[in-house]
């Protein structure tokens, strides 16, 4: 599809689903809405998806990511239909996998509920390639997140154990006790803990064993390991998550009637034992009392008591099985054929549900051969059918919505898993062409009811009415008004040879008063960018260089320049990274050569970076020669309780000066290497997150000096570069005039500015915002369009402010702001020089300059 210059699809549309809904990623479990946003931010991820060839789950790359306004409806899973609670909030056309005469298919789910219809969920995740045996461990750590806790601060930490001394826990208490001395090399002590209290008057006593070690290091490594669960149990070999659901089962569960009930309070656990449930193919039933989870287990009973020390009990043979499959799905095509007993037509006039053993056992041998090979591929898969019903009275909401475009070549295979309110895990189809057509810039109709493509013949051919249509015939795409014409119709692509379109920009860049730049990551972009009339990039972020492909190797160097101790490791990994962020910030200046370039130093917290994989972390613990409890112990140094008000941007540099300087250094050696090849770089350097001058003071005194020692290297008597600083802290805009004395420009960072004047975190907004833009408490997204009234305020003090503080101060705009029309017109109302968006936004930023210059005059 990347191939293809526009996409046309007969059916489709921006399916979605609602914010809050849990998806399972290779980082862990995560809410859509904060997915979507680190994808937006430039985090690359896997999901959990389908391979409908093996019929197994397997990790896909996520390609794109979309995001929208839409009703939703909520619809409630499980086997009965009657329950209330197991709910996912969806639109009524999304599709959902189910099956259809044995066939894997998609339907609306609109259409699923309509006909009485079951949708498929998976009930197995894919263990990893490499797998970590460490079963001690693992048990142990199920024990203690379930009944102990662990106290870590800076300077001190403790693991805590406690149990009542029983002769029923001695054989758990001694293994808790053996295990962590074997682990850890340190002891746990033993003391008796008493309680005394009134209850309605009567006395009661109570006593219980601590078993507590007051040492970090093993504080530190429990610690690192909950708070990563997820990726954590995907690294474990099958003993070892045996161990671990063994572990939490004697610290909180129980056994009784054939069945392991665990009481769990911390989502986060419960959601590392789900995943460690479906790494054992076991579907586990979820409820919730309070905040109380209630995880029911009922397969693999014999597995898991083989690992306890204290939950036993007597299993009885199962009768009946949970991995269920709809007999009218399957059969309905061949109910003469495979009727055992006269069941299956009964069933299927009953819309029941069979176990896949007692399928196996009287239906299988029914089926003719073709058949026989489909079912038996059905019975071995990793999924399993459930009821869906309406839920909350079938009533419309509106809400966000979210969709996310997985890398896969077939049809079919472009799905993924999401989880409802209860964990189960549910098969769903993405929205392809919507969301490649916006990652990729391309023209694209969705949903064109008008056509009909027939792939049965031997030549593809499209047909609309009686006009017939073959593959390798020419279309032409109207994207904006949803229409298609037959032939190929004048017109030229969106580049320096489309004389129209250029003439057209130029018309407006000769009325326009803006600059108008572009958000660029890549040189790619800066290229595209370019074509399309951007005048210099307004934000360059180094930190893109980690991301993405390519990025495996850099991004390890600086992980090991973020864990260093000493300034001699740090400087050391410093000299490694320093050619990467070079040779990007020089691709970046030849692509925009002539035009200025904002290159934002550093700004994201540092442990953004730290890897929570254990075979990455312990790969960095070898190259660094430390052991991984040392390694644990300084990224926990690094967690920040709140970090985008952390340790983060300018706050990096003055602590770090050798951080900025290597970056400094890059951008000037990447500027002299080009004049001396004939070239005109233009670099300007933004410092993030400065609130305070003196901040500034700090960072320019490096840059003065990089600058000398870089003129005098290459033999140079001039880089054309500016000093400047991101203003996107309130605090900033209010002392605009003493940054200006030393900032020769500025740049509004507006995102952050919006959260941090409306106290709204953009991660977060999308569980209230629907309902305030429904009753009018706020006209439109703040983040989507800047609010005049608040935020633009704030701007407007801080370009006033800044240019009594400096006479030809220069500022800007940076964010997606930066290309939506009614900001634009803010912008050039205020008196801003240019403004800077996505590169495929730099046309309509052009236009809506433009625009805005024609409404002036008017008045």
């Amino acid at each position: 599809m990347r191939a293809a210059q526009a996409i046309l699809t007969a059916r489709g549309g921006m399916t979605c689903i609602e914010g809050s809904s849990l998806l399972l990623t290779n980082k862990g479990f995560l809410k859509a809405a904060d997915l979507f946003q680190r994808i937006e931010d430039g985090e690359k991820f896997k999901i959990l998806s389908f391979d409908t060839k093996i019929m197994k789950t397997v990790w896909k790359n996520i390609l794109a990511a979309g995001k929208r306004i839409s009703d939703v409806i909520s619809v409630s899973v499980s086997q009965t239909g009657h329950s209330e609670r197991n709910i996912i909030k969806i639109t009524p056309d999304h599709k959902m996998l189910t099956f259809e005469n044995m066939e894997l298919v998609k339907k609306p789910i609109s259409s699923i509920l309509n006909s009485n219809e079951f949708v498929c969920a998976v009930n197995r995740l894919p263990f990893s390639e490499t797998q970590i045996k460490n079963e001690k461990l693992a048990y142990l750590a199920g024990c203690i997140f379930t009944d102990g806790y662990i106290n870590l601060k800076r300077t001190k930490g403790s693991v805590t154990f406690t149990q009542k001394e029983t002769e029923e826990k001695k054989e758990l208490i001694e293994t808790v006790s053996l295990y962590f001395e074997e682990i850890f090399n340190k002891h746990m002590s033993r003391r008796t803990k008493i309680s005394d209290s009134y209850i309605r008057d009567r006395h009661m006593h109570g006593e219980a064993l601590d078993l507590i070690c007051h040492k970090m290091e093993p504080a530190i490594t429990l610690t690192r390991i909950y708070e990563s669960i997820v990726p954590w149990v995907f690294g474990l070999n099958e003993e070892s998550v045996l161990s671990f659901l063994a572990g939490v089962i004697d610290g909180d569960g129980t056994f009784f009637n054939n069945r392991i009930q665990i009481y769990v309070s911390k989502e986060n656990l419960c959601q590392g034992i789900i995943t460690t449930c479906l790494k054992l193919d076991i579907s586990p039933q979820v409820s919730v009392n309070r905040n109380i989870y209630n995880i029911q287990i009922m397969e693999r009973l014999d597995d898991i008591l083989r690992y306890t020390k204290r939950v036993k009990g007597t299993i009885r043979e199962k009768i009946h099985g949970v991995k269920l499959f709809s007999i009218k799905q399957l059969f309905s095509h061949i109910a003469e054929e495979v009727n055992y007993m006269g069941r299956i037509k009964a069933a299927i006039k009953g819309n029941w549900l069979f176990d896949g053993k007692k399928i196996k056992r009287d239906i299988l041998p029914l089926c003719k051969d073709g058949y026989r090979q489909k079912l038996e591929s059905i019975l071995l898969s990793d999924l399993r059918m459930l009821r869906v019903v309406k839920a909350n009275k079938g009533k419309n909401e509106r809400a966000f919505v979210y969709n996310f475009e997985v890398d896969s070549k077939n049809k079919m295979d472009k799905n993924f898993i999401v989880f409802t309110k209860m964990y189960t895990p549910l098969l769903v189809s993405n929205s392809h062409a919507a969301l490649v057509a916006r990652g990729w810039g391309k023209c694209c109709i969705v949903g064109c009811s008008a056509i009909h493509i027939e792939t049965n013949l031997e030549n593809k051919q499209l047909r609309v009415d009686n006009t017939i249509l073959k593959e390798g015939d020419w279309l032409t795409l109207n994207g904006t008004k949803g229409t298609f014409y037959s032939g190929q119709l004048p017109m030229m692509d969106t580049t320096e040879e489309n004389t129209i379109l250029m003439d057209f920009l130029k018309i407006c860049g000769s009325i326009k008063k803006l600059g108008i730049r572009t958000n660029a990551d890549t040189p790619e972009d800066a290229a595209k960018a370019r074509q399309f009339g951007a005048e210099g990039i307004g934000l360059f972020r180094t930190e893109h260089m980690f991301y993405g492909k390519g990025a495996d190797k850099p991004l390890f160097i600086l992980r090991k320049m973020i864990v260093s101790k000493t300034l001699e490791e740090r400087k050391k990994a410093i000299a490694e990274l320093f050619p990467y962020v070079k040779e990007d910030i020089k691709g970046a200046l030849l692509a925009m050569d002539g035009y200025p370039v904002v290159v934002r130093l550093l700004d994201p917290p540092l442990h953004e970076f730290v890897p929570r994989e254990q075979v990455k972390l312990e790969q960095l613990a070898r190259d660094l020669n430390i052991t991984m409890e040392e390694l644990y112990k300084r990224a926990e140094n690094l967690h920040e309780s709140n970090p985008m008000m952390g340790h983060r941007g300018v706050r990096l540099g003055i602590t770090y000066p050798e951080v900025s300087a290597m970056q400094i250094r890059a951008i000037f050696e990447a500027a002299a290497e080009l004049i001396k090849e004939g070239k005109k770089p233009r670099p300007e350097i933004m410092i993030p997150v400065v609130c305070d001058v003196k901040e500034l003071d700090d960072q320019l005194t490096l840059y003065k000096q990089i600058y000398a020692e870089t003129l005098k290297k290459y033999g140079i008597k001039k880089i054309k570069s500016m000093f400047g600083t991101m203003i996107e802290i309130p605090r900033a805009a209010l002392v605009a005039d003493k940054l200006a004395k030393v900032a020769e420009f500025f740049s509004f960072g507006t995102n952050d500015l919006t959260q941090m004047g409306f106290g709204f975190s953009r991660d977060d907004i999308g569980g209230f915002l629907p309902d305030y833009l429904k009753k009018g408490i706020l006209p439109e997204d703040p983040f989507q369009s800047i609010d005049q009234e608040g935020i633009g305020q704030l701007i407007q003090i801080g370009i006033e402010r800044g240019r009594k503080g400096r006479k030809g101060l220069e500022i800007g705009i940076c964010g997606e702001h930066g290309g939506e029309p009614k900001s634009v017109e803010f912008c050039h109302k205020t008196g801003m020089d240019y403004v800077s968006c996505s590169p495929f936004r730099v046309p309509i930023a052009n236009l809506a300059a433009a625009q805005a210059v024609l409404k002036e005059k008017k008045k």
